[in-house]
């Protein structure tokens, strides 16, 4: 019996009746049920090395580990599976369950702010979640002939594009070498728009794998990168363009094609951040967000999403090569970023 099958045979034995089921399946699986009182019920199962996924989902589950998500009703420890109290009527979005909806609303990016801000204020990190290593085997490093042979066409482009500029590698390594390191707070370590659920007042956190001590700016970057990302790979991109030549061109032209979409991307950004700052100030936490760190590991968000779209690439679209002009500038010169997103700042607050 598969996993859907498992877990609606369960909700039925419970008694309740199933109406419709939508269901997602990316790196981790997560199912959103409705029930016949119209109302939600979210189900997880946890994915990767079995004993790795089954303390990660009795961590999440223990009373003592708070998280901006339902409470946990049910755990099948057999299935790895967690089921959480139900949601409101209201149809949950997020998660591509509602392709109609736009996940850069204002509503929504300060709900996630809020989220994420209560994520990082979990003051004890459950023992043996310990901080991950960043795996881009291939993008730093020379090549072993055996993951050569296996690599895509446009998977050998983007690395290569990386391995002639070693302005860009080493900034992007130090860039990793940061995100995988230890810090003060508890985060995602592996934050995306697409992994909150949202029942139009709160946003859950849905992808639970990879919480692990670290430092804030990971997640904060993680908002901005895919916000970015979602906003270049949108935007149609001459492909004669040069998104290799000098930053200032490449941020011209990409800025004058898809100017609007990157500023629909800023905004966004500084609705979250907003919402961030407060839950954060309402705590009495004043900490300093290093938003300089926070482009330029949205910039390796972006090298990191390129390379996971090019596994499918035997060449590099346009729109890849786009991102990956963005990217660059994030990494290498980030006061372009800052600019927009202080002047979209001030902007909220007038």
């Amino acid at each position: 019996m598969g996993d859907l099958d498992h877990i609606l045979s369960y909700l039925e034995n419970d008694k309740v009746s199933v109406v419709n089921c939508v269901q997602q399946r990316g790196r981790n699986s997560n199912w959103l049920i409705t029930l016949n009182d119209e109302s939600s019920v979210f189900v997880k199962t946890f994915v990767g090395e079995r004993s790795e996924a089954r303390f990660h989902a009795s961590s999440v589950a223990a009373s003592n580990f708070k998280l901006p998500m339902p409470d946990v009703v049910h755990i099948d420890s057999s299935m790895l599976t967690l089921y959480f109290e139900p949601l409101s009527p209201e149809t949950v979005y997020g998660l591509d369950f509602s392709e109609e909806y736009d996940r850069k609303s204002a509503r929504h990016m300060q709900a996630v702010g809020e989220s994420l801000a209560r994520l990082h204020l979990v003051s004890e990190v459950p023992k043996g979640l310990e901080p991950r290593t960043i795996n881009m085997s291939g993008m730093f490093d020379a090549i072993p002939h055996a993951l050569y042979s296996k690599l895509t066409g446009g998977q050998i482009e983007a690395i290569r594009i990386i391995h002639m500029d070693q302005e860009l590698r080493s900034a992007l390594i130090r860039a990793a070498d940061y995100a995988a390191s230890s810090g003060e707070s508890t985060v995602h370590g592996d934050c995306r728009l697409d992994q909150f659920a949202f029942d139009g007042a709160t946003a859950f956190i849905t992808d639970l794998e990879t919480i692990r001590p670290g430092n804030m700016e990971v997640d904060i970057a993680g908002i901005l990168g895919s916000l970015l990302h979602e906003a270049v790979s949108g935007t149609p991109i001459d492909p004669r363009l040069d998104v290799f030549g000098k930053a200032s061109v490449v941020q011209d032209e990409v800025m004058s094609i898809g100017n609007m979409r990157i500023q629909d991307a800023i905004r966004a950004f500084t609705d979250f951040l907003q919402s961030y700052r407060a839950v954060r100030a309402r705590h009495g936490i004043h900490t300093e967000i290093d938003l300089t760190m926070v482009v330029r590991l949205s910039g390796l968000y972006m090298f990191d999403r390129l390379l996971a779209n090019a596994e499918s690439s035997t060449v590099l679209s346009a729109a890849f090569l786009g991102a990956a002009g963005v990217g660059k500038s994030l990494v290498l010169n980030p006061d372009i970023a800052l600019s927009l997103i202080a002047n979209e700042s001030s902007q909220v607050h007038e």
